[in-house]
């Protein structure tokens, strides 16, 4: 029996639970990769709510380049786009925004208000297919560094992530998700299409078979839109003007 478009599996991660040295930058740059093998050319949207942004340190900006290279490395598509939404306090994507412009992406700004969401999310033609929310921030020591980092503060972030089950994902989607002792998850998958799943060998299967506090997945049926956010795109970039210093000089967390 297949569950149409309204069939999600959600997906708990913990900070603690990633491989040392593969934290959420490694995560999302697997989903990525894994996803653009099928819609390399479908108009498929990026759109992230940063929260407290990473920023330039001490006037370099390697820790902006770090964190682009790890998130969107081979992560390219004819009809790519990527959308920079919101910021906190004294923190804003002119950095990020700077670099993967740098890096050749298509970039927008969105809405200009402040607040302090952090989303990662994907559609392609409009069509949500991955949401990701939760506590951590698109900066290079949440993205890519162990807690405790240099002084850093213990974090131990959280994230739920919604996976949409369709044919242009279901290669996300590989065997061994079926290995549980969750009977919700095994009926999920039952009443899913059984064709054209992933592989247990690819590499975003193998990651998220190595977390330390194993697979972690629960069904959803329902609404797309009692989770979906919206926001604006601003035309034209010169609008966006950011209502708080950006300091260049803070070391970010």
């Amino acid at each position: 029996m297949s569950t149409g478009n309204k069939s999600f599996l959600v997906q708990f991660l913990r900070k603690r639970d990633f491989p040392a040295n593969q934290y959420m930058a490694t995560y999302i740059n697997l989903m990525l990769r894994e996803l653009m093998k099928k819609n390399s050319n479908q108009d498929v949207t990026i759109s992230i709510w940063g929260g407290c942004w990473g920023r330039m340190m001490y006037g370099s900006s390697k820790s902006i380049q770090d964190l682009i290279n790890a998130v969107f490395k081979g992560v390219r598509g004819s009809n790519l786009k990527i959308v920079l939404i919101n910021g906190y306090k004294s923190y804003d994507f002119t950095g990020i925004k700077q670099e993967l412009v740098n890096q050749n992406y298509n970039v927008f700004n969105g809405s200009s208000f402040s607040d302090h969401a952090k989303i990662f999310q994907v559609t392609i033609s409009g069509d949500l297919k991955f949401k990701m929310i939760g506590s951590t921030n698109f900066s290079r020591q949440q993205y890519l560094l162990p807690d405790g980092y240099k002084g850093s503060p213990i974090t131990d972030q959280a994230d739920v992530v919604f996976l949409k089950y369709d044919k242009m994902t279901s290669n996300l989607f590989f065997p061994a998700m079926m290995s549980t002792d969750n009977e919700m998850v095994r009926d999920w998958f039952n009443r899913t299409e059984t064709g054209n799943r992933g592989s247990n060998n690819s590499e975003w299967a193998e990651f998220n078979l190595g977390l330390k506090g194993k697979l972690k997945y629960f069904p959803y049926y329902g609404s797309e839109s009692d989770f979906t956010e919206k926001f604006t795109i601003l035309e034209n970039s010169e609008k966006f003007k950011p209502n708080y210093e950006y300091h260049k000089n803070y070391r970010h967390y």
